[in-house]
């Protein structure tokens, strides 16, 4: 039987997210959308595999709040999606200082609300 292991709920939504892979020998800086987030880490979709434990820097654009949390993060999983070359990827936060995690804890309060009233 599957259990859990995530401590936080996830929101479901798209944002933009600028990230760099710090672990290459070749500068690698793109833009991509996450498909969820939560207080202790975010799904991006990739365009290629990184291992486990591959460290990024993230950018993160909390739309409607005007926030921008930047914050290191490595590679839970990773796998690719069907029928694409895309990879849906599972980063963990690895330093969220105390305003970035209320930022992010505003940001889903707020827009699990608003899910909540629509």
């Amino acid at each position: 039987m599957w259990k859990e292991k995530r401590r936080h709920k996830r929101l479901t939504v798209s944002l933009p997210v600028n990230y760099e892979v710090l672990e290459t020998d070749k500068k690698e800086i793109s833009d991509t959308i996450c498909k969820d987030i939560s207080e202790g880490g975010i799904k991006l979709m990739l365009r290629k595999f990184y291992p486990p434990k591959t460290k990024f820097l993230l950018k993160i654009n909390l739309e409607g709040v005007n926030k921008i949390i930047e914050t290191m993060a490595e590679t839970a999983w990773s796998f690719n999606m069907h029928l694409s070359n895309m990879y849906h990827s599972g980063l963990c936060f690895m330093n969220l200082d105390t305003s970035q995690q209320k930022n992010l804890k505003e940001y889903i309060a707020i827009k699990e609300i608003i899910k909540d009233n629509n």
